[in-house]
């Protein structure tokens, strides 16, 4: 296929007029330019949703399935200079090369939306284990808490707080049996207004993991809800240890307290932020107990016959981008 010609600050400057300066050239990114006839994702492109945006899947010129974060100016209103930031945050995440973290291609404006295009993962984390819940056990789930415990450790190492460690914010790739953090929008360094310790967000993770072990024993949501209700703000951690009920078989004491620490972290944080880096610290530092893993779940069956993230390795559907 012949390349067509990328959209420039000419093409469309006046409709970009409330994005940052920076973001309106598509030769800024990386190589990335588009066909300039107006890009339309389908249904059939969609990956998912969130605050900020909508995810597609896309394909470039030489192959690559992609996926393309598009954000609408109405959402960059919020805040004008969201996407600048995520750009800023996006390109520093890249630059780390931690396996862990979604790759990110470069981004570009398009009409009335701006794209950010990143590696494109086989399903998201959180509906894999919906779909897969009943063939999980402790191993697999140490094979969850060993990976996003090691996301903390590295986001600690470079001084970046993710801001929202959560299982929808985390993809899962068949082929390394790797799970990716997505969503960088909100993050936060060092000098940024809102910034605190990429520890504190053991507490929404350490939530994620107490209520997924829980779920895989078998309790419906209602229970799950209730039983993280007691443990959430407790100051008697053995009395929660203790409870043999709220872990997962064969889960062993010293992962158990990590996630009982974890989910309490903030708490730990208010008594002292020392403290709280500490403790910290010593969860996502002991990580190998939870040992042994074996692989996640297949959806071998979804992989059949669904379009999107779901579908069979190598098939390709969505607008073509040229590189």
């Amino acid at each position: 296929m012949q390349a067509q010609s990328a959209v420039t600050d000419n093409n469309f400057g006046q409709s970009n007029a409330l994005l940052p300066k920076r973001m309106h050239s598509l030769d800024k990114f990386h190589g990335f330019t588009v066909e300039s006839k107006p890009v339309v994702f389908t249904d059939k492109d969609f990956i998912g949703s969130g605050f900020f945006g909508s995810v597609f899947k896309a394909k470039t010129i030489d192959g690559r399935e992609v996926a393309v974060k598009r954000v609408s100016k109405d959402k960059l209103r919020f805040n004008c200079c969201f996407a600048e930031k995520e750009k800023q945050n996006l390109e520093f995440i890249s630059g780390v090369n931690f396996q862990n973290f979604i790759g990110y291609f470069g981004g570009y404006v398009l009409g009335d939306y701006a794209h950010f295009v990143l590696e494109l993962g086989d399903v998201q984390l959180e509906k894999l284990l919906n779909w897969k819940l009943d063939e999980m056990n402790v191993y697999s789930f140490n094979n969850i808490a060993y990976q996003t415990l090691g996301m903390i450790a590295f986001l600690d190492e470079i001084r970046v707080r993710h801001g929202d460690m959560h299982f929808s914010n985390m993809v899962y790739f068949y082929s390394t049996d790797q799970i990716k953090l997505v969503d960088f929008e909100l993050s936060s360094f060092p000098g940024d207004q809102y910034y605190d310790s990429p520890l504190f967000d053991l507490g929404k993770l350490g939530g994620c993991l107490f209520k997924l072990q829980l779920r895989i024993k078998g309790y419906d949501n209602n229970r799950v809800s209730y039983i993280d209700g007691k443990v959430l703000g407790s100051s008697n951690i053995d009395h929660v240890l203790a409870q043999n009920s709220w872990w997962l078989d064969d889960l062993n004491q010293d992962s158990k307290c990590s996630i009982a620490v974890a989910v309490n972290i903030r708490e730990t944080f208010l008594v002292s932020t020392e403290l709280g880096k500490t403790k910290g610290k010593e969860v996502v530092g002991g990580r190998d107990c939870f040992f042994p893993r074996n692989c996640l779940p297949g959806l071998e069956h979804y992989m059949q016959t669904a379009v999107g993230p779901f579908a069979k390795p190598g098939r390709s559907t969505g607008d073509v981008f040229v590189v």
